[in-house]
């Protein structure tokens, strides 16, 4: 489930020094003067070690001559190294003929290297230097990921496919779906699918990827992602994602903000609504915000209303649906069934928490005690526990009835939900929706 999110205005997908460029002024080239070319040099910042994906401690420094004097405003085109190629930074120089530029390490342990280009108006290189730096192993514990600040684009969801592989898709610019083969610790471009403004990524137990857009429509591919075969505009691509899932039958459902539900039942080709049962909240309606799609084992569909913490029922693959709570009852504000037919509900309330029911939904008990607290996410992943995305919190984690939850990922941005996903070697991956960036715990 997404909520509103705050963006933050990322000019570059590593911190520069010097700042971002747009547009240049012309400046000297190698073609009328090859006798006194112009010329890079390595000032400072070469030969630095640090664990992969952090931030170098010192600037890469270079500093640009022709004729042997300093050329200020030469625009000097920065280019890592491993998941860290697709992205490239222009520094202009300053007076005295340098430019810096701080990046951060890619997801690779060893060699790794950032060129250095001096270009011309035109973006033809003159000249280049290239510093190497050494990726070393991370220890236990939190880590930054590499390669995974898409200029200002900020991180929305995850997925997996059955060979481990994980993707993401970024919303707030346009960018790339990446993807980690190392269990979160670097991210590379999903370059096949190319670059939109990407608003959720799903897989279905098939390997098959649906990556939602509002300008391209739905990409769909059936080759876990080699290739993509767009499936036309969707009716819901101008709108907000608040959540998407893939239904065992074989249909799609999505919920947008203010806008209600769509189902698809031919992978994502055509969509429908229902209609005459669930009010949405640009209409007569309190509800809006529909999330936590889930299905339980006899096949009924359940989605969650956020503004009235109403939860729905379809007993009809999604034609029609039933309303089961209301707020004037309960607060609830997301549900899920896991694969034991479990249900858990969570509610924001005086009373609040995540409740369990055994019993398809006939009787709860609590799981998790956090009166006021607001649970966006809930899910079992692949390490058996039992995962909630509190708001108010972080990320916490724990195993069933009567064993406490313990706080596994500190939300530095409190009131915005943490995606989250747990790879094949228990590796746990978040995102700060409010920071940009993908971290991951290796035990």
């Amino acid at each position: 489930m997404k909520k509103t999110l705050i963006l933050l205005s990322i000019c570059l997908f590593s911190l520069v020094i010097g700042g971002c460029s747009k547009g240049k002024q012309p400046t000297p080239d190698n073609n009328n003067n090859n006798s006194n070319p112009v010329k890079i040099e390595i000032i400072s910042g070469n030969n630095q070690s640090d664990t992969i994906g952090k931030q170098l401690s010192s600037p890469l420094i270079v500093k640009v001559t022709k004729n042997g004097t300093p050329v200020g405003g030469v625009y000097v085109r920065f280019r890592g190294s491993g998941c860290n190629s697709d992205a490239d930074f222009e520094i202009a120089t300053k007076t005295d003929g340098t430019a810096d530029y701080l990046g951060f390490l890619s997801g690779d342990v060893g060699q790794q290297a950032v060129k250095a280009y001096a270009t011309d108006s035109n973006d033809k290189n003159l000249d280049s230097v290239t510093f190497t730096c050494t990726g070393l192993e991370p220890g236990a514990g939190w880590h930054l990921a590499g390669c995974n600040i898409p200029f200002g684009a900020i991180p929305n969801n995850f997925c997996s496919l059955s060979t481990g592989r994980l993707l993401t898709s970024y919303e707030g610019s346009i960018a790339y779906l990446r993807y980690s083969d190392d269990n979160g610790r670097s991210w590379y471009p999903v370059v096949s699918a190319g670059k939109h403004s990407f608003q959720y990524i799903l897989s279905n137990s098939s390997d098959e990827l649906f990556a939602f857009s509002s300008d391209a429509g739905t990409l769909f591919s059936s080759d876990q992602g080699k290739t993509w075969t767009n499936q036309g505009s969707e009716p819901f691509s101008a709108n907000t994602f608040t959540g998407a899932s893939f239904t065992k039958s074989g249909k799609i459902l999505v919920s947008t903000q203010y806008s209600g539900l769509y189902v698809s039942s031919d992978k994502g080709k055509t969509w429908s609504q229902p209609t005459g049962v669930m009010k949405q909240a640009n209409s007569t309606g309190p509800d809006g915000n529909f999330h936590s799609f889930t299905e339980d084992q006899a096949g009924n569909y359940y989605v969650e209303a956020q503004n009235s913490g109403t939860l729905y029922k379809s007993t009809d693959k999604g034609a029609s649906w039933t309303a089961l709570t209301t707020f004037l009852q309960e607060q609830v504000n997301s549900f899920y069934i896991d694969q034991n037919n479990w249900f858990y509900k969570s509610r924001w309330d005086s009373n609040g928490g995540v409740y369990i029911s055994k019993d398809n939904g006939a009787t709860y008990s609590i799981l998790y005690n956090v009166p006021g607290h607001f649970i966006s996410n809930m899910s079992v992943q692949p390490d058996g526990n039992f995962y909630v995305s509190d708001s108010s919190a972080g990320l916490v984690s724990g195993t069933g009835i009567g064993t406490p939850f313990k706080l596994v990922y500190y939300n530095d941005f409190p009131g915005l939900y943490v995606p989250y996903i747990v790879a094949k070697n228990n590796n746990i991956i978040v995102a700060e929706t409010g920071g940009g960036q993908i971290r991951y715990y290796q035990h």
